[in-house]
């Protein structure tokens, strides 16, 4: 059974257009980590572990700032990122099967702003009130992207000017903090794993976190995801590879799962129960590029 395994990622790893993957990582701790840090960012390890069982593959790891994932998504290369969030297949991106369970976004401020913020807006925050609050102002890293609710309200109620946003290329994932103490902004939303991080990287408590009040009905999913505008049916034969590996070798490995759990574990009651529900594969990957294990 191994050997035939291993024949089948080996005919999948040969249908890929010129047997290469070159993968784009973002400049963005927690999620990729500096490469002379020893901790590995919550998405390194999926990356390190498609390319260890995929060694057939000529895999090539460019590190790009977060903003420009688009850019090269649409220029038509043999281009995967393994850290997006999951959403159906689009003209542009194909996604894997999922890989991590994130806790819900919430509204980001500094531990002085957040009694101001909630004071107006409750806690839970109510989202709709706080955006619409004109005194107080908004922010994020150029190309940052929320959940569907998150985005959709957002896209209703804000206008480009109302956000200040960061072009700084590099350390994308404290540009947030960087902006809230320096009170370029007011408050901003991500994971509370960022304020986190941020608050453990200055060893002080700068950043503190508020839930938002009905935000996310389904978990936020994690996922890889490949350019769809890349020749030769790229990102269903690449895709159809990525989801072999990861329900095989990755997924219900204890490694990678203690992995998961060390950076997210501790914003759920139940991780170990979220992640056996809408991560691990509990069907056999189909032959069609693409398996939502929503229906598992």
């Amino acid at each position: 059974m191994k050997c035939v395994s291993s024949v089948f990622l080996l005919f999948f790893s040969c249908a890929i257009h010129s047997a290469s993957i070159t993968w784009l990582r973002t400049d963005a701790p927690p999620f990729s980590m500096p490469k002379n840090d020893s901790q590995q960012g919550v998405c390194d390890l999926v990356l390190t572990e498609i390319i260890r069982h995929a060694p057939h593959i000529n895999h090539q790891v460019l590190t790009i700032p977060q903003a420009r994932t688009d850019h090269y998504l649409a220029q038509g290369d043999n281009v995967c990122v393994p850290c997006l969030i999951k959403r159906p297949d689009t003209p542009l991106i194909k996604y894997s099967v999922a890989t991590s369970v994130y806790p819900d976004q919430v509204v980001i401020s500094t531990v002085q702003k957040k009694v101001q913020i909630t004071a107006k807006h409750e806690e839970p925050i109510n989202l709709q009130s706080l955006l619409l609050d004109d005194q107080l102002r908004y922010g994020q890293s150029l190309g940052r992207k929320y959940s569907e609710s998150i985005q959709n309200l957002m896209n209703n109620i804000q206008s480009r000017e109302d956000v200040t946003a960061s072009h700084r290329s590099s350390d994308q994932a404290n540009v947030l903090g960087d902006m809230l103490v320096a009170n370029r902004i007011d408050y901003g939303i991500d994971y509370p794993f960022i304020a986190q991080y941020y608050n453990n990287k200055h060893d002080q408590a700068l950043l503190a976190t508020t839930k938002i009040h009905n935000t996310n009905s389904q978990p936020i999913l994690g996922a890889v995801g490949c350019a769809q505008k890349a020749p030769d049916n790229f990102a269903a034969s690449s895709i159809e590879l990525i989801n072999r590996v990861l329900a095989k070798d990755i997924l219900p490995s204890e490694r990678y799962k203690q992995h998961q759990k060390q950076w997210l574990g501790h914003y759920f009651d139940d991780f170990e129960g979220l992640y056996d529900e809408h991560v691990l594969i509990k069907k056999p990957v189909t032959g069609t590029g693409f398996s939502d294990n929503q229906d598992k």
